[in-house]
């Protein structure tokens, strides 16, 4: 929560959305450090009934302030409206779907964001010669 209070310095936003979010992890934790702020998980089915499970386990008013959307991020179109987020939030997708889907997948995204929005990336990255740093190429041998 640190992190996300502290260093983003998101300021007032009121809408996230967290594509190919899993459990919910990263959406309960930017909705318990912003006070308003709504997130929408877009998440495979199975992956949001987990991530339901999970959810309830949370306080009340992060419950109330995290939605799942059941969809494969890998549609040609998301069940979003266009300029509706102030943030997206795309966390350990880029290096885990074909490449040949990249560009639409971001293309999505940045039509999901609002005029000014922010498009937060998370994911591990490795050099062009890709075999290093050690983690990057690790989690990149996952997905070969």
């Amino acid at each position: 929560k640190y992190l996300v209070k502290k260093k983003l310095q998101l300021g007032g936003i009121e809408s996230m959305l967290d594509v190919g979010g899993g459990s919910g992890a990263f959406s309960y934790v930017f909705v318990g450090a912003t006070p308003g702020l709504k997130s929408t998980v877009l998440e495979l089915p199975e992956v949001c009934r987990t991530g339901e499970k999970i959810k309830a386990q949370q306080t009340q008013d992060v419950q109330d302030r995290v939605n799942f959307v059941e969809l494969d991020a890998t549609s040609p179109t998301w069940p979003v409206d266009d300029e509706a987020f102030d943030v997206v939030l795309m966390s350990y997708i880029s290096g885990s779907v074909p490449e040949a889907i990249i560009v639409e997948l971001y293309s999505n995204a940045m039509k999901a964001l609002k005029p000014g929005g922010r498009l937060l990336v998370h994911d591990f990255m490795v050099n062009d010669s890709l075999d290093g740093p050690a983690l990057g190429a690790l989690w990149g041998l996952q997905h070969v």
